[in-house]
């Protein structure tokens, strides 16, 4: 198993944005990212698919702390279109 190491600010920002795709945690969000492509003919996500995913909302985070919210919305996009994922409003 992969460890990502997250700071206070990243944890609380990504937990933000868990809850605001429906999930009560970070770890649930985690855990149905995980899950959902078990449907998709290319199977459940690899740790590694996991890890760049969560890289890529990582790098959304500064995005959003330097005020361009927009390239947060487009990576969050990118990663749903990928993953074959419904973007809850």
């Amino acid at each position: 198993m992969q460890t990502i190491h997250l700071s206070d600010d990243q944890f609380e920002s990504l937990t933000g944005l868990a809850k605001a795709a429906g999930h009560i945690d970070l770890q649930h969000f985690l855990q149905a990212l995980a899950n959902e492509p078990a449907r998709d003919p290319r199977g459940p996500l690899s740790e590694q698919e996991l890890a760049e995913s969560l890289s890529m909302l990582q790098a959304s985070e500064a995005d959003i702390a330097a005020g361009r919210t927009q390239d947060m919305r487009q990576a969050i996009h990118e990663i749903a279109e990928e993953y074959g994922l419904d973007i809850k409003r």
